[in-house]
């Protein structure tokens, strides 16, 4: 365990306070909707720092933990292998999408940070004309797909919404499509190990 990193009996407290409703919370902004939305924008620059290519970095949501480690002493770790290419310097495997009339196959961005569980480039996706500006990454609005594929399993329903084209991409797989995995990013290797979450 990481000493900066708070204990599971830490996190047990903090949802025993956050699950009283006696107690009401006081809000108070930190930001402005301009500095949230900026911040946003931050979010599409974000890349992989080519120092941690030579690492094998693995991710769980449930609890949420990050592990470095050096090529060759990484844990065991099993689950189903996929080719991790590279894209703009973003790390990206193979998924599919289908709206039950086509299915889309190709590279997406695993971003295990993005603030939406799917988004497709609008060239691809054919949004009807005069698609709302709400479906891209300032607005609000999400699209439901009937289905997506990643790493053997299917997921159905999922929200989704749209982009620009950038680099050679179908689209993006954010952390809500993610969390149902443990994910090992094993750079070194040209790899993402995908086992279910437990």
């Amino acid at each position: 365990a990481h000493e900066d990193y708070p204990t599971r009996d830490d996190e047990r407290l903090v949802v025993d306070r956050m699950a009283k409703t006696g107690v009401k919370p006081k809000p108070r902004a930190v930001a402005t909707k301009e500095q949230l939305l900026e911040a946003r924008d931050l979010l599409d620059e974000v890349a992989l720092d080519p120092r941690l290519r030579d690492y094998v970095v693995d991710v769980s949501f449930t609890p949420c933990r990050v592990r470095l480690s050096r090529r060759g002493s990484a844990p065991v770790f099993r689950g189903q292998e996929l080719a991790l290419s590279w894209d703009q310097g973003r790390a990206t495997a193979m998924a599919s999408v289908s709206d039950d009339a086509h299915q889309i196959t190709g590279a997406f961005v695993i971003a295990t940070g993005a603030n939406v569980p799917i988004r497709l480039a609008d060239d691809l996706a054919q949004p009807m004309p005069g698609a709302s500006p709400e479906l891209y990454p300032q607005g609000i609005w999400l699209a439901r797909l009937p289905q997506v594929t990643f790493a053997g399993r299917t997921g159905r329903d999922v929200a989704a919404g749209l982009m620009a084209p950038e680099g050679d991409i179908v689209g993006i797989l954010g952390g809500q499509v993610l969390a149902h995995f443990r994910l090992r990013f094993d750079f070194p290797a040209g790899r993402l190990i995908v086992a279910p979450a437990k």
